[in-house]
């Protein structure tokens, strides 16, 4: 998709709409895949595109509860198109009493459909998952004890605010370089550093019908 192997419009709307609908089609299942990035998801033409690499995917029978689930992530994947929260996880994984986080992992695989749309089409996504200096006082605890611990917290939600705030605005400024307008601010959705309100992957299929004008 970079350079000359760039599609038009009309077929990355075809393109996009595919890769969610399968990942969609995941969810429904309750299959988290862990390790999405670009160079696994093959793209044969606009209308057919393939998931590969489920070595480190997962099911999951219970229903998530509070947009939460305690997870134990697996360490055994590609650091460049993590989430946030889990790329922090990896860093800090020596330091916890239990390497059990709260996250929510289908809402972790959006943010990496997101690094890795914008890796397709030549963007640099180094760093777009890596909070600031600090930023595993706030995060751990985020992780490990509760969300509404540090939001409902004064001092700690200030703190995360601004770290949260510090990479939103490089990422978005990244999604500025992003050659398809019309698919911008989905990704600003799908690439929202705060898991809470980062768009699911069902409000993510409803942009891509729309984008295809599939009427529900």
């Amino acid at each position: 998709m970079d350079g000359n192997d760039r599609f038009g419009e009309r077929e990355m709307k075809i393109m996009f709409y595919k890769i969610i609908e399968a990942y969609y089609i995941l969810r429904k299942k309750n299959i988290v895949h862990h390790d999405v990035t670009s160079y696994n998801i093959l793209v044969e033409s606009p209308e057919k595109v393939k998931i590969i690499d489920f070595e480190h995917s997962s099911v999951f029978e219970k229903k998530i509860k509070g947009m939460l689930q305690k997870v134990l992530p697996t360490k055994w994947v590609t650091p460049l198109f993590l989430s946030p929260e889990l790329k922090t996880w990896t860093l800090l994984a020596n330091t916890l009493s239990s390497l059990f986080i709260k996250y929510n992992p289908f809402k972790s695989d959006v943010f990496s459909i997101g690094l890795s749309l914008l890796d397709a089409c030549g963007i640099d996504i180094k760093g777009l998952n890596e909070f600031g200096k600090f930023y595993h006082i706030h995060i751990k605890e985020l992780l490990t004890i509760n969300y509404n611990y540090i939001v409902n917290d004064s001092l700690r939600r200030i703190s995360y605010r601004i770290l949260r705030d510090e990479l939103q605005n490089t990422i978005n400024k990244k999604i500025e370089d992003f050659p398809y307008d019309f698919l911008k601010q989905t990704l600003r959705k799908m690439l929202e550093v705060d898991f809470i309100k980062r768009a699911s992957i069902k409000s993510i299929f409803k942009h891509a019908k729309h984008f295809m004008q599939i009427l529900d």
